[in-house]
């Protein structure tokens, strides 16, 4: 019975501290792309994934923990993608978007 009960709290435990680091996810979902500023979102993204490696062992086994941290590193990827998409010709998007790679000298 005594494991029954560690296992409910150390799942309470990893919920609410998911709890918080979903509440700034969300605020990062809701920023409209064109206000984005990538150095302060990277800085941000880098400071939710500190808290998650912060958590203890224990609540770092569950799946809840590896969904957020996946999602976490999916943003990182998606958003600072922004950055180099907007810097980019309209034909080099459409070009990366059809799966269509022209490289000039290393260079799109």
């Amino acid at each position: 019975m005594q494991v029954v009960f560690e296992e409910l709290q150390d799942l309470r435990g990893v919920w609410s501290e998911l709890s918080r680091i979903w509440a700034q996810i969300d605020e990062i979902r809701e920023k409209p792309w064109l206000s984005v500023q990538p150095r302060k979102l990277r800085q941000h993204l880098d400071t939710l994934m500190a808290q998650l490696k912060e958590l203890p062992a224990r609540l770092r086994q569950y799946s809840s923990y590896e969904y957020v941290k996946k999602l976490l590193q999916g943003y990182t990827k998606v958003r600072l993608a922004k950055k180099v998409i907007l810097e980019l010709p309209l034909v080099s998007v459409l070009n990366l978007e059809l799966g269509i790679v022209k490289l000039r000298n290393g260079v799109w």
